[in-house]
């Protein structure tokens, strides 16, 4: 009882060290502070001002180092001679994980009648800085990744952004990593994020150009793991909506790719070339109409025989 009050105090720029020492304190698990435990056991109210102090505490170390201020790690790669980390900077960064590790927890945590504006507001803030995190403290940016994964899972407000975000990286991750099983499983948890994009909007055309390069790259539909854990050909509707997606998508950049020759007759011999193993996996009547489309689509000298 007193180490929960106690906790529930530190979270103040005051108190810092003492929220900070309580994260470190939830890490070692031989200790009996149990941050899941303490969220649970507390009163909705209490939750409810925990995620108020933890929004005021996150703005307030952005207000002392604010991500423009930052050391990323990439001066040095720019030939720019070392520069030493402030003290404000490297407080801040563990304040931001102080704040995912807490805002992670009390996803899972979250009850029924818990009003969890603050804590929103929270997820936002972070969804703004991840991108701007230096390049040593990747594990934090993945924890902040994880935390939105885990909000779109549990269907909370403000599920799109978040759940967009973490596609986005996943989609990455998935076109540069080797095998990308655990990264396509992550994809497919997160597959409805591409229903509620605009692909029009500026958010939407983030999307694009990484989703047309996963699916003109046929080897992620050919690995059997994948096959049958993840994108299995018997998931008939998902694969039918992920295909019209790419319809949509090639029709909102058709126009401008056919400005670039280069890149035009890249990406239509690219897909030309997949055509007929995409028709060999997707034997469906629902995965081969938009595959049909796709073709109408494709100049005539580009398609293969099938």
């Amino acid at each position: 009882m007193a180490k929960r009050k106690s906790f529930l105090e530190s979270v103040h720029y005051e108190h810092v060290q003492k929220f900070l020492n309580f994260i470190e304190l939830n890490k070692d698990g031989s200790d009996p502070f149990d941050l899941a435990e303490v969220l649970v056991e507390l009163q909705s109210s209490q939750r409810e001002d925990l995620w108020e102090n933890l929004l005021k505490l996150l703005q307030h170390s952005l207000n002392v180092s604010p991500p423009e201020s930052w050391i990323t790690g990439a001066e040095e790669d720019a030939g720019d001679m070392e520069v030493e980390v402030s003290e404000e900077q490297t407080l801040t960064m563990a304040i931001i994980e102080g704040v995912t590790i807490v805002s992670t927890v009390s996803v899972d945590s979250l009850q029924e009648n818990d009003n969890y504006t603050s804590l929103v507001q929270c997820a936002h803030v972070l969804n703004c800085v991840e991108s701007c995190l230096p390049l040593s403290h990747i594990p934090l940016q993945q924890a902040i990744h994880w935390l939105f994964e885990c909000w779109w899972n549990r269907d909370l407000q403000g599920k799109e952004d978040f759940g967009l975000t973490a596609f986005l990286v996943c989609l990455e991750n998935a076109i540069t990593i080797s095998k990308p099983v655990n990264q396509l499983k992550r994809l497919y948890s997160l597959r409805e994020v591409l229903l509620s994009v605009d692909f029009t909007s500026e958010k939407g055309q983030q999307v694009i150009d990484p989703l047309l390069q996963f699916f003109l790259n046929v080897q992620h539909f050919q690995l059997e793991e994948i096959l049958e854990d993840v994108l299995s050909v018997q998931d008939t509707a998902t694969m039918a909506r992920l295909l019209e997606i790419i319809v949509i998508l090639w029709k909102t950049v058709q126009k401008s790719i056919e400005g670039n020759q280069e890149a035009y007759m890249y990406v239509t011999t690219k897909f030309a070339s997949s055509l007929p193993q995409y028709l060999k996996v997707f034997q469906e009547e629902q995965c081969k109409t938009p595959l049909i489309i796709l073709a109408s689509l494709l100049p005539a000298s580009a398609l293969p025989s099938l």
